[in-house]
């Protein structure tokens, strides 16, 4: 498919080296959207688990990259973006600045993002930022204010939970990774 072919389809942009958390969440996003936008693409690191996960499934595109600089040449022609880690969102930017292609980023930790111009820049000229809960929402506030955020909670499970584990759990990494957002 080439760049003129490219309009009407929703990028998704991760360049994750790994295959955690937000990369499962990347592809299960992908596959659901697929009963609604049955084509879409995805920009993902060469040889990567995301990328040979989704690499041969029916109406997504993969193009791999190596890097950011490839990533911002396959955004060509996109008529908008999902940025879905850091150097997505750098590509995302970066690709808004040059042809004012909208995109959002999702963010997934809540840990404060870099408080460089460039990381400002790129929540600011997102045309939204979803978070996944009140605590990312709110170390993304205190250093961007004027972000455009919209918070969806993460999956829910109705699987049981055990009171006493919990709390264990918590006490061992004294509510590191808790979930408490």
């Amino acid at each position: 498919m080439s760049t003129a072919d490219s309009a009407g389809l929703l990028h998704h942009v991760n360049l994750a080296r790994g295959y955690r958390g937000g990369e499962r969440q990347t592809e299960l996003l992908i596959r659901g959207l697929s009963a609604y936008l049955p084509n879409q693409r995805l920009i993902a690191r060469r040889g990567t688990p995301l990328h040979t996960r989704l690499e041969n499934s029916p109406g997504i595109e993969v193009i791999p990259a190596s890097g950011r600089r490839e990533a911002l040449a396959a955004t060509a022609g996109a008529y908008f973006l999902h940025a879905h880690e850091t150097r997505a969102a750098q590509v995302s930017c970066l690709r808004h600045l040059r042809s004012r292609t909208p995109y959002i980023i999702t963010r997934r930790i809540d840990n404060r993002p870099r408080p460089d111009p460039l990381t400002r820049l790129m929540y600011r000229r997102a045309a939204r930022v979803v978070v996944l809960s009140n605590a990312i929402g709110a170390s993304l506030a205190a250093m961007v204010p004027r972000a455009e955020q919209q918070r969806i909670p993460s999956v829910a499970s109705n699987l049981p939970s055990d009171p006493t584990w919990v709390r264990e759990f918590r006490e061992r990494f004294n509510g590191e990774g808790s979930g408490q957002r």
